[in-house]
């Protein structure tokens, strides 16, 4: 599909944008009349089962367009004096997330109903770029729990009060052996979670089948291995398109939703999300953002029913 942009204003007529969106997802700029040495952020938007493969951006003469890579599916670059035109190519991912039946995961958590899992804040945001801690992935997969009727007696973590929000869900989810605290005794429940870390949890619900997945920067001497090979074998992470898979970075609120909808075979409905007027939704996330759609799966409770493999939302 080719999206061609042209603003007028200020008695000019700007630089034409054109955006050739090949299948398997599109690409989105944030300022369609950008005047010359204007910064303009592009969001690029896989669809379910696909990854960017090559993005590139020249202009009306051919020549390259230099573009930095914010991560998460956002690109920078400054618009010249003449018309642009992005170019995206879409790949299908290396293998569709395994059935939840399979991997063992519908054993304790809750695959049938699509409750709201994850929620925003009191002031009306997601920050979808921002970590998560310890407990709010605690408090996320407790959510998600078929059976929270768990005994925890005798387990208490030093830095866990009884009477904490979280200390329901940390207690249980170390109850059921999910998560683990640390040597000294503490849960470090505030502590930003890291990619190897979250990993290791969300493979700790399932049979823990063997992968041999490979990322430039994980060996198979790493600490963390098996559960990332684990959660590649799965079709649940992918890692970067430079093939790293950044396990020590914290990973952030988004990344989060969009593996768990894969752990748990959630796919969004992106026509019913676009459409529905009654969705919650957060005033810091716009549907060009990368995982829009996963994000509204993730915190809206809903009924939906499963035509040829793909999810379709239900009132």
């Amino acid at each position: 599909m080719r999206i061609t942009c042209r603003a007028q204003g200020g008695g000019f007529i700007s630089p034409t944008v054109t955006i050739d969106n090949a299948a398997g997802g599109k690409v989105t700029v944030d300022n369609n009349s950008a005047t010359s040495g204007t910064k303009v952020t592009i969001t690029v938007t896989p669809d379910a089962g696909y990854t960017l493969d090559k993005l590139s951006i020249t202009d009306d003469k051919g020549n390259v367009i230099n573009y930095t890579d914010l991560g998460n599916g956002t690109y920078t670059y400054v618009q010249p004096s003449g018309s642009v035109k992005i170019n995206a190519a879409f790949k299908a991912l290396d293998k569709a997330p395994a059935s939840a039946a399979d991997t063992g995961v519908s054993k304790l958590l809750n695959t049938m109903e699509h409750l709201a899992y994850l929620s925003g804040y009191e002031d009306g945001t997601f920050r979808s770029d921002g970590s998560i801690t310890r407990a709010e992935v605690a408090q996320m997969f407790y959510n998600l729990l078929k059976n929270q009727d768990v005994n925890t007696s005798g387990m208490q973590f030093a830095d866990v009060p009884e009477n904490a929000w979280y200390a329901k869900a940390v207690n249980t989810l170390a109850s059921l052996g999910i998560i683990n605290g640390y040597e000294d005794g503490t849960f470090a429940p505030n502590k930003a979670i890291t990619r190897a870390e979250f990993t290791i949890i969300a493979v700790s619900f399932s049979n823990k089948a063997a992968g041999n997945k490979s990322f430039t920067d994980v060996s198979n001497t790493h600490w963390a291995y098996s559960s990332i090979a684990t959660s590649a074998e799965y079709g649940w992470v992918n890692g970067y398109p430079d093939g790293a898979f950044e396990p020590d970075k914290t990973i952030t609120r988004a990344e989060s939703a969009t593996i768990v909808n894969r752990m748990l075979n959630r796919q969004p409905d992106k026509k019913a999300i676009d459409a529905s007027t009654s969705i919650k939704v957060f005033k810091d996330l716009s549907s060009g953002y990368w995982a829009y759609y996963d994000i509204m799966e993730a915190t809206n409770a809903h009924h939906y029913e499963k035509s040829n493999g793909k999810e379709i939302w239900v009132p």
